[in-house]
């Protein structure tokens, strides 16, 4: 459902107000904690959980640090196995692992810094 919110000044913050309908449907009330996350289409609010927190924390930290592997790996499939099925499924045309994209990445950066010298 898509509906209209009015952003209103709070003090120093911006507080938006959920219709009374939609907050119902959601089991929303007044004081609870929600997230607001920013993503690339808009705002998403989703309900608090401290572990969802951390996650998108780590998250933002990873992504931030190997920014550059990810833009390369971008659009490719990517399949995270634990090492018994990532044992099995290697070499199966299944996906490849995060750290063996990670290493082909530093491993063709090593390549073009040192066909530059």
């Amino acid at each position: 459902m898509t509906r209209e919110v009015i952003l209103r000044q709070s003090g120093g913050s911006v507080s938006a107000t959920l219709p009374k309908d939609m907050a119902a449907r959601l089991h929303l009330e007044a004081g609870d904690r929600l997230l607001a996350v920013e993503t690339s289409r808009g705002i998403l609010l989703t309900p608090y959980n401290s572990e969802s927190e951390r996650a998108l924390k780590v998250a933002g930290k990873v992504a931030k640090k190997y920014r550059n592997a990810l833009r390369e790996l971008r659009g490719q499939k990517i399949v995270l196995l634990k090492e018994p099925s990532w044992k099995r499924l290697h070499g199966a045309g299944a996906g490849i692992d995060l750290m063996t994209a990670f290493s082909a990445h530093k491993k063709r950066e090593r390549e073009r810094e040192n066909s530059r010298s």
